[in-house]
């Protein structure tokens, strides 16, 4: 309730009692929503710090140290006047400062998201203000009259009248039209009174409002004269009432003997706090929202397989129309022919194709039996791929939530951006790759989408004992044999086959008999300050090959 019309009548009043009389020598500000005056007393000079934050705006009283370099002047009629009042408008949250010198007045209005300071004449027309001055400058200053419920100096009578109107109301929905009543409060005073917030108000005896009438009254005057208590919520600041709060007593507290002090720490900590937090939840936002992402899709995959029965039959058709060709009939869609693999030789009814000869029928089948393994293996690749993101994820996730501070959090940023994790557009949940895949033979080969990914995709996301290829002489992708095995030799066609990719995506993929070099992760050094890129690599060998004709990748 550090915006609380309570708490900001009593700060008015200890700012008035220590500032009448103060000459003001400066005006200005460094900070963006922030205002700060220099005022000089007999024997001491203070800094009035004016916060009008959307988030936590606020006042607070300083001994003045030093003024920043970078500074820029606010309301520099001010300089030179002295101060002769400072109290809070009866209406609502706003703080009026006056001079001896000038008719005009200060109005600091605390409203939450509408913070802002505005200078007026007599006539309560705007002169200036501290936000957008130019679109409020001319406008009449105007306070809106509260509807609400004010129960001060009200008997029991009126509050009964009021709860008498909406019966069907619960009591936390009924509170929210008595004024000053902020939601910390309902909380507050429903657990002193003994309610619960979803009981409706009719339901209650009117012995029982009126326990709720002098809970209220009761609670009132400790908030006008209760020490400020601050509570922390993971080390930082998250409540500053004014007396001790039964329904937050799980928090650790800190109690402080005048306001101003409370709302020193309260609101330098909540700041300082605050960006750590709201950092720590929008990492950990993104990478759950990832990681829910990514196991759904790896459960599906799971759980969608294709079929191996599928694949074998494909097989065992192919087999049979190649080794039975003298039943096969010309113009017949379906052909039955005997089924070896069958211990009782039973017929087999087989769909073929009416205009294709017998040996096409039979090789179109191995080849969906082909196609159907290669998918299988794709489907595995993935998966495997899924299980490698969502493992890197959690390993963030679980150090988000260990982190202890700004530093550490700002690196796992940068560390989560250099992934590609992290993405602007909040929509963009999938975990984005520096290269693409290929796979061949049972091995993983990936190629770089650009320099600055061949960087990432080398020494971020390969293993030392992986093979690196790249075209001799010319600019283009890097690629990387995948080598969970840690083998030290790979089966020679999947080094041409990756030394090929490493020609078709290159400047040189026009060319033919190219050579590319080959060596393993772990002999490339990268000169320190060097271009995205730029490798120096040892124990190399070379071997030439021609590009994909084309630029088309054939299938494993």
């Amino acid at each position: 309730m550090h915006l609380h019309y309570l708490t900001l009548m009593r700060q008015a009043e200890f700012l008035h009692s220590t500032l009448k009389g103060c000459r003001i020598q400066d005006s200005y500000t460094f900070k963006k929503n922030e205002w700060n005056l220099v005022l000089a007393a007999r024997d001491e000079t203070y800094l009035l710090w004016i916060s009008v934050d959307g988030a936590y705006p606020g006042i607070v009283l300083y001994p003045f140290r030093s003024q920043p370099r970078q500074t820029v002047p606010v309301f520099n009629e001010l300089v030179g006047k002295t101060i002769e009042d400072i109290a809070i408008l009866p209406e609502d949250r706003i703080i009026k400062i006056t001079v001896r010198e000038s008719p005009e007045q200060l109005l600091v209005q605390f409203f939450t998201h509408h913070s802002n300071v505005f200078w007026v004449d007599k006539d309560q027309i705007i002169l200036r203000s501290f936000k957008k001055s130019r679109e409020m400058s001319g406008r009449r200053y105007q306070v809106k009259k509260s509807g609400q419920f004010d129960f001060r100096n009200q008997p029991f009578s009126a509050f009964k009248k009021y709860l008498e109107s909406r019966p069907e109301d619960a009591w936390q929905e009924r509170l929210k039209g008595v004024r000053f009543l902020t939601p910390v409060l309902r909380r507050e005073l429903l657990f002193r009174a003994q309610i619960a917030g979803d009981e409706p108000v009719g339901r209650l005896s009117p012995a029982e409002w009126e326990r709720v009438y002098d809970a209220l009254q009761q609670f009132w005057e400790e908030l006008r004269t209760g020490r400020p208590v601050v509570y922390l919520k993971e080390e930082a600041p998250f409540c500053l009432t004014l007396g001790t709060f039964v329904h937050l007593q799980e928090y650790s507290r800190r109690e402080f003997d005048d306001l101003n002090s409370a709302l020193k720490y309260f609101l330098g900590g909540a700041r300082r706090f605050r960006s750590r937090i709201e950092l720590r939840d929008q990492l950990l936002r993104q990478v759950q929202r990832q990681l829910k992402r990514l196991r759904r899709t790896a459960s599906s995959l799971q759980k969608g397989g294709l079929s191996q029965e599928k694949q074998a039959f494909y097989q065992r058709a192919g087999q049979l129309i190649a080794s039975q060709p003298h039943l096969f009939l010309p113009g017949k869609s379906k052909i039955e022919l005997v089924d070896y693999y069958d211990p009782e030789m039973s017929t087999l009814s087989i769909p073929v194709d009416p205009k294709l000869s017998a040996r096409e029928n039979a090789r179109r089948y191995f080849q969906k039996a082909e196609n159907l393994a290669r998918r299988q293996q794709e489907y595995q690749l993935k998966l495997e791929r899924l299980q490698t993101d969502i493992e890197r994820l959690s390993e963030f996730e679980r150090q988000i939530l260990a982190a202890q501070n700004q530093a550490e959090l700002e690196k796992l940023e940068k560390q989560l951006r250099d992934a590609n994790i992290l993405k602007d557009d909040p929509a963009a949940e999938q975990v984005s790759r520096p290269f693409k895949t290929y796979p061949y033979k049972g091995f993983e080969i990936w190629v770089g989408k650009d320099a600055a990914k061949n960087d990432q995709m080398t020494f971020k996301w390969a293993h030392k004992e992986d093979f690196w290829l790249h075209v001799q002489g010319y600019s283009g992708s890097y690629v990387i044999i995948r080598n969970p095995g840690r083998l030290e030799q790979i089966d020679p066609q999947v080094i041409e086959f990756a030394a090929r990719l490493a020609v078709t995506f290159s400047a040189a993929k026009h060319a033919a008999y190219l050579p590319v070099m080959i060596t393993r992760v772990k002999f490339l050094r990268k000169p320190r300050k060097s271009a995205p890129g730029t490798v120096i690599p040892t124990q190399i060998r070379t071997i030439y090959v021609d590009p994909f004709p084309g630029g088309n990748i054939p299938l494993s």
